[in-house]
């Protein structure tokens, strides 16, 4: 129902657009198994959650930068 709605409402070009902007991020979110994308990402906005635990592992460098990038396209 409530997606019929935004679609008789006329809001679905904001909504898909905002969608849009944020699919990156959610890519990033889930690039990597577990909370490691999260905790980086807070580490990286000055949030210092510490690193994973194991058996969870922290993201490579690789991962790392491409969510600091991401992050930073987002503002």
């Amino acid at each position: 129902m409530a997606r019929l709605r935004v679609i008789y409402t006329g809001r679905l070009t904001r909504i898909a657009t905002a969608h849009r902007k944020l699919l990156s991020i959610m890519k990033a979110r889930f690039a990597a198994p577990g909370p490691s994308p999260v905790k980086a990402a807070l580490n990286l906005k000055g949030i210092n959650v510490g690193d994973v635990r194991i058996p969870m592992v922290p993201l490579i460098a690789e991962e790392t930068n491409t969510l600091q990038s991401v992050l930073q396209q987002l503002g």
